[in-house]
């Protein structure tokens, strides 16, 4: 798993408590647990500019996003079995792979609502990348 860093924090799912830790990295200990706005939370990512958090909810079929600073929920986005997710190098849109459907649907980040979905080709998408 990758652990997405903030400047001084990183961020961890834990699935089966439906939270999200928050780790100063400057001292190694959890300053902060926030619930994930869902059950099973299997994923996350980081918009660049490190005000936004992306919280994949496996079994409550949505995408969770938070506001980093204040660390409370903003936005609840559905995706069928969300397992992956990958942010525009630019911020704008969020990718997200749908297990269930064989899709990766893309959400504009400026409304949080899903824009787009696109076929994978029938192999369940479970990790990707978006390249710069």
């Amino acid at each position: 798993m990758i652990i997405p860093r903030i400047g001084k924090f990183a961020y961890v799912s834990n699935a089966l408590s439906n939270t999200i830790s928050v780790i100063d990295l400057a001292t190694n200990t959890v300053v902060a647990s926030i619930p994930s706005g869902g059950v099973n939370a299997n994923s996350l990512d980081v918009n660049p500019n490190g005000k936004l958090l992306y919280v994949g909810n496996l079994q409550s079929n949505n995408v969770t996003v938070f506001d980093t600073k204040t660390r409370t929920q903003i936005a609840s986005i559905p995706v069928t079995t969300p397992i992956d997710e990958d942010i525009t190098t630019n911020g704008r849109f969020v990718y997200v792979s749908s297990e269930a459907n064989n899709t990766l649907v893309a959400i504009d980040t400026r409304t949080n609502q899903p824009v787009a979905t696109i076929p994978t080709g029938g192999t369940q998408p479970l990790r990707f990348d978006i390249t710069p």
